[in-house]
């Protein structure tokens, strides 16, 4: 009996260690953090494809004719549409990459973390309160931002797939539209990979400075 009363007390001893574990702002912060780095690795569906302007040179044969752009209170000719759409496939090409190589150059900031946290905790380090509430700000940073970008999943899909086929003198207007807001989708997974890169280097920093 008295073996199993230890047993069972053992039991306990490991659950609540657990527990407070997953309390642990460091350890919830290491959770959504992580989510959010495989999460970014997947912000790649912007094709080489999608972003192939050849049928939007074919449109320069018929980009003769004056036609009004409703964004602006400039008359554009065809030929100026044109010209801006070509523009905003190289700017969509050029985000796109940038936002692939800034996700990578992420995803090593935070295996430099995990490895720092792992020396943190060997070394039965604590964090001081103040610390801890930064984390937990972060924290909850990351969920509210991420919210935003989550609700542009495969709205770049859409888009690219509403034109398919549609590449005429016609559709200009909306060739324009759908690029721009790609655009827009684009800036905002680059405005988030960058503060989700600033924030995990701000841990880093913080974690080691224990360390040393």
């Amino acid at each position: 009996m008295k073996k199993i009363l230890g047993m069972m007390f053992l039991a306990v001893i490991a659950l609540t260690l657990i527990g407070c574990s997953a309390l642990d702002p460091l350890s919830q912060f290491e959770r959504v953090a992580a989510q959010e780095i495989s999460s970014v690795q997947e912000f790649n569906d912007v094709t080489d494809e999608d972003t192939n302007d050849d049928e939007v040179e074919a449109l320069y044969s018929g980009s003769i004719q004056v036609v009004s752009l409703s964004a602006t209170t400039l008359d554009l000719t065809n030929q100026d549409k044109i010209d801006y759409i070509k523009s905003l496939f190289q700017l969509i090409r050029e985000t796109h990459l940038e936002n692939v190589a800034l996700a990578e150059s992420t995803k090593l900031s935070w295996d430099e973390l995990i490895l720092n946290i792992q020396v943190f905790r060997d070394s039965d380090l604590e964090l001081l309160p103040d610390d801890k509430e930064i984390l937990i700000t972060y924290r909850h940073e990351i969920r509210t931002r991420r919210t935003e970008v989550r609700a542009t999943f495969g709205d770049i899909k859409e888009l690219f797939d509403e034109l398919r086929g549609k590449y005429t003198i016609e559709n200009l207007d909306m060739i324009t539209e759908n690029l721009e807001e790609v655009l827009n989708v684009l800036d905002l997974r680059q405005e988030y990979i960058t503060y989700l890169n600033q924030v995990i280097l701000d841990v880093d920093l913080m974690i080691t400075s224990y360390n040393s």
